[in-house]
């Protein structure tokens, strides 16, 4: 069913880039011989295909992109330079809008759909972090599926071991170390003092921990500051990370970015409110008086991690700095619950069951699970974290949602890209918060 979703889904993207270059072909009376989605295999012949005017239309069977065939394509026959038929006889500007139209067609339909989803879905504000851990789907004869869990049931606890969104990050950044008894590095990614994420591999002591003493840490990232605004104007710089705004700090709130938003709004305009943030291991506070709008400026993303504040017992001192805040040990995030869940069913790899209980429909489910001899049990999961939409508050709300929406995108994207290519992001980043247990 995945595969199958995977295919539509590119089908679609590939149909609309294909549009955008047919369109303007069209618009400049460029014929355009073959319109195809997918690539021809072999001597195979298309699964579909019609003509529609001088354009034949196909369906092709491998759906990994598509194309729009010129009369330039043709290898027989010579070509007349005066011929406006031709593509590479129009003028530059002429083949630019035809070979740029699949980019433009895609930008519109990213538009197009974003609008329809704040219309539809509402306006996020923010995301509810709830506990136990949900499954996205099941591999076909598994021990998961054979032990009856469904796509969608939400695992509450394993061998009696709730999970829960409030648990220790400390014992679970030991228990994530501790799960491979005879390793003798760990690969620990923190939050550097400038922002960037690092991940390193660090020798363990012979208590195998990493000798750091470390205190959680919980708030806001600000991610990127808008010039001129509230936040800038107040001092707040990037990579700072909201401890606190107003009275209200971050401990069990569920759903941070929420709350923040609402602490702004709710907040008398025109005065200032106090910000704690915490920077480089300093903690120092603002006062910064949010916008017509209730907004500071800022780009915000939660955080929640362990700040080293003592590495005297860590055999790599440098390669693990004081005020660094750790994230993800071993590759498993320190704030997903996941991880933890995935550690509990990896101890039934010698062949014991392990209880689960899930939540089904309002109803707790108890289940007995043998996961395989690697500790995997054939599921894919994610924490529980419940998206916090609003009705729009105007017409053209949407509008304004969506262009943020797909700049904010872009710049990940190519924050992402460019980190990937310097070696400062692994592939295994990409996937997001989702694992195979």
């Amino acid at each position: 069913m995945q595969i199958l979703s995977v295919i539509v889904i590119i089908g679609v993207l590939v149909f609309v880039h294909e549009l955008g270059h047919f369109l303007a072909a069209k618009w400049l009376k460029v014929p355009v011989k073959i319109f195809s989605i997918g690539f021809p295999l072999g001597n195979l012949p298309p699964l579909v295909k019609f003509n529609w005017g001088e354009t034949e239309c196909q369906l092709n069977i491998l759906p990994l992109g598509g194309f729009c065939a010129f009369i330039d394509d043709e290898k027989d026959g010579e070509r007349d330079p005066n011929d406006q038929k031709f593509l590479n006889n129009r003028k530059v500007w002429e083949r630019f809008v035809v070979i740029s139209g699949g980019v433009v067609f895609n930008f519109i339909f990213a538009i197009i759909v974003a609008v329809i989803m704040f219309f539809s879905l509402g306006i996020p504000e923010g995301r509810e972090f709830t506990d136990g851990v949900v499954v996205l789907d099941i591999k076909g004869s598994s021990p998961a599926e054979k032990a009856g869990i469904k796509p969608l049931d939400t695992i509450v606890s394993v061998d009696n071991i709730p999970l829960n969104f409030e648990y220790d990050l400390n014992q679970a950044m030991n228990s994530i170390i501790q799960s491979k008894p005879d390793a003798k590095n760990a690969d620990i990614t923190y939050l550097a003092a400038n922002g960037e994420r690092v991940e390193k591999n660090v020798k363990l002591n012979a208590d195998k921990t990493i000798g750091v003493n470390a205190e959680e840490v919980r708030g806001i990232l600000v991610t990127q500051i808008i010039p001129a605004g509230p936040g800038e104007k107040a001092g707040i710089e990037k990579n700072d990370i909201i401890t606190k705004i107003g009275d209200q700090n971050f401990i069990g709130v569920r759903n941070p970015e929420g709350m923040m938003k609402k602490v702004l709004a709710d907040h008398t305009s025109a005065k200032p409110i106090d910000i704690q943030i915490l920077r480089q291991g300093v903690t120092k506070t603002y006062s910064a008086v949010p916008d017509a709008d209730a907004k500071l400026g800022v780009g915000i993303e939660y955080i929640k991690g362990l700040q080293i504040k003592n590495n005297d017992k860590a055999i790599d001192k440098a390669l693990l700095p004081v005020n660094s805040i750790i994230l993800e040990a071993n590759k498993s995030p320190l704030y997903d619950i996941s991880s933890v869940m995935k550690l509990l069913i990896a101890k039934h790899k010698d062949g014991t069951p392990a209880n689960v209980m899930v939540k089904r429909q309002g109803a707790d489910i108890p289940l007995s699970i043998v996961p395989d001899n690697t500790g995997v049990m054939g599921v894919q999961i994610q924490s529980a974290i419940k998206e916090i939409r609003r009705a729009p508050n105007s017409f053209f709300e949407p509008f304004k949602a969506s262009f943020t929406f797909i700049a904010n995108t872009c710049v990940l994207l190519t924050e992402a890209l460019f980190r990937m290519f310097t070696g400062h992001m692994s592939l295994n980043e990409v996937g997001g918060p989702i694992m195979v247990v």
